[in-house]
C-alpha cells in the first residue's frame, strides 16, 4: 500500500485538539471555556476534541477557522491524518492488508 507523506508512520500525528491547545489557546492565554463560548460549542465538546476523544467535523472546522484565522482545510487535514493513522493501526488493518487488488481490463 502506498504511504501517505502527510501521515507519520513511527508516531501518531498531531491531532487538531493538541494543535488547538498548544499553538492557539495556550500562547494566547485563552481558556477552553472562553474559546468554546466564542465558537458556539460547549466546553465539554472542546475538551473532548483537545483530549482526542472527539474528532473535528467540517462544521467545527469552520467554527475554528473563523475564530482563529485559519482555513477549514487546516483543521480537517489534521483530523484526516489522525483518522488515517488510526485506521492503519487498527485490528482490521491486518485483515484488510490481505485484500487482493482488482485489475480492471479496458473494454
Amino acid at each position: 500500500m502506498p504511504r501517505d507523506p502527510f501521515v507519520p508512520t513511527h508516531r501518531a500525528p498531531t491531532g487538531p485538539g493538541k494543535m488547538l491547545l498548544k499553538e492557539f489557546l495556550e500562547p494566547a492565554r485563552i481558556s477552553i471555556t472562553a474559546f468554546a463560548k466564542a465558537v458556539g460549542l460547549s466546553r465539554v465538546a472542546v475538551s473532548k476534541i483537545i483530549n482526542g476523544r472527539r474528532g473535528v467535523s467540517p462544521l467545527t472546522a469552520l467554527r475554528f477557522s473563523k475564530a482563529l484565522g485559519t482555513t477549514q482545510q487546516f483543521w480537517l487535514t489534521l483530523q484526516l491524518a489522525v483518522d488515517i493513522y488510526e485506521a492503519n493501526h487498527s485490528p482490521d488493518a491486518l485483515e484488510i492488508e490481505k485484500i487482493v487488488p482488482i485489475i480492471f481490463k479496458a473494454a
